[in-house]
């Protein structure tokens, strides 16, 4: 029998199965291996089964019935954003690409589908898409191919380079806004490195004195606003250390006031996100700075690389770890070097914000 199960000098039992053959003629074995005979084979038997239901898909569906598939089957327990961007591709990507049958794709199929798309114009920009988006496009189509008919392709996807941003000092971004009704969701992305959908999540419970905790994020669906809690994605979960200016800023916004008197608890930032990007955008304008609100957050990496933050800290603050580097150097930076880094930021935007008030006192 191909698939009975051996047992290992460990004392478990293995059984090998085979899955695919890669385009170099290379075999490619799945390993089931448990505490008994018979439940590896039995895994074994699963996947075998399993394996035949994607050939049948295989067969039978197109590129783009793959794709709507896949999109299903991964709803539950990939983000809102991703599943967005996974339709958006079913909808505007590789057009050609999307009607034919998975079982005649070919390498060079694929690679004149990318290059296609390469050169197509879009025309509500009238720009060519970017290497980047392309990229993205690819991966949900190929994740789709791989997980649902076993076809792994490596096609050459554009290059590209992230060009460096020519953006204005922290202390010009926060003179803008000064007074306006952005200035607390501006410094909360300026200062903490927040992006606009942690923003947006922030609940009045997540304030605790200095202390500020990301626990969920809040994005806009075709069908309305969803907030995705981020106890499954760690790099999303950190804490964060006000400074004193920040902080009283937040327990003196409507939500907060609201919330100590009757102990409501709503979102920090109730607004939609248009409507923050559309009154920041204003300020800076009238300022004469050109930059995205998501350009804060490079921002504050520029600043805390002025600093001379470590490199881990930095990447801890911004939430820009995988979920297993996350979990483990999370407690190993709650130290007192963590202390220390935090008081040497939170001490620079303090000195910012004091000559702002200094020179508006002296006007």
């Amino acid at each position: 029998m191909a698939n009975k199960a051996k047992k290992t000098p460990s004392g478990s039992w293995r059984v090998q199965v085979y899955d695919y053959t890669d385009p170099s003629g290379k075999k490619h074995l799945k390993s089931f291996t448990a505490s008994t005979k018979a439940q590896a084979e039995l895994m074994a038997a699963e996947f075998v089964r399993m394996k035949k239901t994607r050939n049948q898909a295989l067969a039978a569906g197109t590129v783009g019935a793959l794709l709507d598939e896949y999109i299903k089957l991964m709803e539950p327990t990939l983000s809102p954003s991703t599943i967005i961007g996974y339709r958006k591709t079913r909808k505007t990507a590789f057009p050609d690409l999307m009607d034919t049958p998975a079982s005649k794709l070919t390498a060079a199929r694929i690679q004149q589908a990318i290059n296609a798309e390469v050169s197509l114009i879009s025309e509500r920009t009238g720009r060519p898409k970017s290497p980047k988006t392309i990229k993205n496009e690819w991966g949900a189509v190929s994740a789709a191919l791989a997980e649902l008919a076993g076809l792994r392709f490596s096609p050459k996807l554009p290059t590209y380079q992230v060009a460096p941003k020519d953006l204005p000092e922290p202390a010009e971004v926060m003179a803008a806004v000064k007074g306006s009704d952005v200035e607390l969701p501006v410094l909360l992305a300026l200062v903490l490195s927040l992006t606009m959908s942690e923003i947006r999540g922030l609940k009045c419970s997540d304030i605790n004195g200095n202390m500020l905790t990301v626990r969920r994020t809040l994005i806009d669906t075709p069908s309305g606003p969803v907030v995705k809690e981020s106890g499954k994605t760690a790099s999303r979960l950190r804490r964060l250390v006000m400074p004193d200016f920040l902080a009283d800023m937040v327990k003196t916004s409507e939500p907060m006031l609201e919330f100590i008197q009757t102990g409501s608890d709503g979102f920090l930032e109730p607004r939609h996100r248009s409507i923050v990007y559309r009154h920041f955008k204003s300020l800076m304008e009238d300022a004469g700075i050109t930059m995205t609100f998501h350009n804060l957050r490079a921002l504050n990496a520029s600043a805390m690389l002025a600093l001379g933050v470590p490199d881990k800290y930095a990447m801890e603050r911004g939430g820009w770890k995988t979920p297993t580097v996350m979990k483990r150097n999370y407690q190993q930076t709650l130290d007192q070097e963590r202390r220390r880094i935090d008081a040497a930021i939170n001490k620079y935007f303090e000195g910012i914000t004091s000559e702002i008030t200094q020179k508006e006192a002296n006007r």
